[in-house]
C-alpha cells in the first residue's frame, strides 16, 4: 500500500509540474523562457505518463507486474552450439556446488571469443588479479572438461597464493605438471563423490 502511495503521489506532482510548465510556457513573453518551459513540460508529462503505467501494473495484491518475458537461455547458440554445457556463470557455479569445489576467493570470467574454438586452452588463471578466472570455449564441451579445468585453474590459483607470481612464473613448468596432478586426483575422487 505505502509503495502504491508513492507512485500515486510521483504521478500527481509530475503530472502538475508538466501543467505548471505548460502555462508559464504558454503565457510568457521571453522566447527563451517559452522554450525551456515547453520542454519541462514535455519531460514532466512523459514522467507522469510513466508512473501512470507503473500504477497500471501495479495489481490487487500490491506486487508490481514486469511486462518482460524471464526467457534465459538454456543452450549454446551459432559457433558454441556443440558444446554441452552452457557458457554461463550459473552453469560453472552449480558444477561447483555439484561437485564441492569451494569458489570461496575466486571469480570465473567466461570468454565467449569463437577464435578459442580451434585452440587447445580451456582455461587460464590472472597472474595480476589473483582470483580471476578465465573460461574459455573448450571447457563447456562436456561437464568433465569443465569440471577438470576449473579444478586445474584453481590449482594455480593456490599457486598464485602460496608463492606468489614471481615464483609461480619462474616456475611455470612445474607448477603446470603440479596442476594436471591435482586435476586428475581430485577429479577422480570428486567424481566418486558425485557419483555415490
Amino acid at each position: 500500500m505505502a509503495r502504491r502511495e508513492q507512485l500515486e503521489q510521483r504521478q500527481s506532482y509530475y503530472a502538475n509540474q508538466a501543467k505548471k510548465s505548460r502555462r508559464i510556457a504558454e503565457y510568457s513573453l521571453d522566447a527563451d523562457n517559452k522554450r525551456t518551459f515547453s520542454h519541462r513540460a514535455e519531460v514532466f508529462a512523459q514522467k507522469a505518463q510513466n508512473a501512470e503505467k507503473a500504477l497500471a501494473n501495479f495489481g490487487e495484491s500490491g506486487i508490481i507486474k514486469l511486462n518482460r518475458k524471464v526467457n534465459r537461455k538454456t543452450a549454446n547458440i551459432g559457433a558454441f552450439s556443440n558444446l554441452k554445457m552452457p557458457m554461463q556463470k550459473r552453469t560453472v557455479l552449480s558444477i561447483c556446488k555439484k561437485y564441492g569445489i569451494n569458489t570461496k576467493g575466486i571469480t570465473f570470467k567466461i570468454q565467449r571469443s569463437e577464435r578459442m574454438l580451434g585452440t587447445d586452452f580451456f582455461g587460464s588463471t590472472d597472474y595480476d588479479n589473483i582470483g580471476r578466472i578465465d573460461l574459455f570455449p573448450n571447457a563447456f564441451i562436456d561437464e568433465e572438461h569443465l569440471v577438470r579445468t576449473i579444478l586445474h585453474e584453481k590449482c594455480h590459483y593456490k599457486q598464485l597464493v602460496k608463492y606468489g607470481k614471481k615464483f609461480t612464473q619462474e616456475n611455470l613448468a612445474e607448477m603446470e605438471r603440479r596442476a594436471y596432478r591435482f586435476e586428475e586426483i581430485f577429479y577422480r575422487l570428486l567424481k566418486k563423490k558425485v557419483q555415490t
